[in-house]
């Protein structure tokens, strides 16, 4: 799962279902935002994370500091979790390997799903095996 903005909702929302039930296939959502502040509910994903294990939570922004103008300093990240990824999440997503064995949501503002597509299709990800809101 692959998520910015406004487009972590129906992620999340899967996401929260899943949780529900008792067995579920290894997961792992990168989710990302230009700020750390951008990550709106990375909280509630993370207290998630803590108690499913079939699920792995990576932030992904492109400042690791929050801007001056935001007074809400940057969170600290639970022990055991994924540190967040300072970069283009896109590119993020795909040096982590081909995801060819997986499949893969991505959810966010349509420049954003391009740009992912690229990257994963360029890393040898089949794009078959990408899910995506039409554009």
């Amino acid at each position: 799962m692959i998520a910015s903005g406004t487009g972590l909702a129906p992620l999340r929302a899967q996401i929260m279902e899943m949780a529900m039930r008792g067995t579920n296939p290894r997961t792992h959502l990168f989710y990302g935002g230009n700020y750390p502040c951008d990550l709106y509910d990375l909280e509630t994903l993370w207290h998630i994370a803590m108690t499913n294990p079939w699920l792995t939570i990576t932030p992904v922004t492109e400042e690791l500091e929050n801007p001056y103008w935001h007074p809400v300093p940057v969170r600290d990240t639970p022990p055991g979790l994924p540190e967040p990824i300072q970069g283009k999440l896109g590119k993020v997503v795909a040096s982590f390997g081909s995801w060819s064995d997986h499949q893969i949501q991505i959810s966010g503002s349509p420049s954003m799903i391009r740009t992912t597509l690229y990257a994963l299709s360029a890393g040898g990800t089949p794009r078959q095996n990408i899910s995506f809101d039409p554009l």
